[in-house]
């Protein structure tokens, strides 16, 4: 099947994880290997609209299932998996599957609740970082929450919105350019499903 771009599929959930077509600057995979569950090892990825019959995408395998642990045998490069957000959360799922405490890209561990920070520098102009972290979601696997992050002014009027996506488990920090505004008090708000948290912020010119 050389010539053809791979989509690794996870076996339980049906989340699908895209290879490198030669355009998005990682690894250029056009033809991946097939592997194959033995001596109590278990199949968790397949190759979408490939046959089963010629292998899979990945194992796992646990020596002990009371313990935390195992090996996992991806049969494609994971750094070929693109964009980054969707790499991270194939590694989470992978390591979630074994009682492990995922790492995210900057090496901290991943938080156990939702935290948003106060902003810095503050009082700030006109730009400043806002940092927020989000917990995993579900116990057997990393679900990624919606996630909502807007600007509002002194009188609750929304000025913008920062984020409006699902996110894996991680630490975020994202820059507020407020160069278009006047000075003054704002608050920043971030909801995902029951959890909100506002926090104030002063633009000083």
């Amino acid at each position: 099947m050389s010539g053809t771009y791979y989509t690794a599929l996870d076996l339980v959930g049906g989340n699908p994880f895209n290879f490198d077509d030669g355009t998005r600057g990682t690894i250029d995979v056009d033809w991946p290997d097939a592997i194959e569950a033995v001596g109590g090892a278990e199949n968790i990825f397949s190759y979408k609209d490939v046959s089963t019959s010629l292998g899979y995408a990945g194992v796992k395998y646990r020596e002990a299932y009371n313990k935390a642990g195992g090996v996992v045998y991806l049969a494609f490069p994971i750094e070929s998996v693109y964009d980054n957000e969707e790499r991270k959360e194939l590694i989470e799922m992978v390591l979630s599957g074994f009682d492990v405490t995922p790492l995210v890209g900057d090496g901290s561990i991943n938080p156990n609740e939702f935290v948003l920070f106060q902003n810095y520098p503050n009082p700030f102009n006109p730009s400043t970082t806002i940092k927020y972290s989000i917990p995993l979601v579900g116990t057997s696997r990393g679900v990624s929450p919606h996630v909502i992050l807007k600007i509002f002014d002194i009188l609750g009027r929304e000025v913008v919105t920062l984020v409006n996506k699902e996110q894996s488990a991680g630490n975020y920090e994202i820059q507020f350019d407020a160069s278009e505004l006047t000075s003054g008090s704002y608050f920043y708000r971030i909801t995902s499903g029951e959890f909100s948290e506002s926090k104030k912020m002063i633009l000083l010119r």
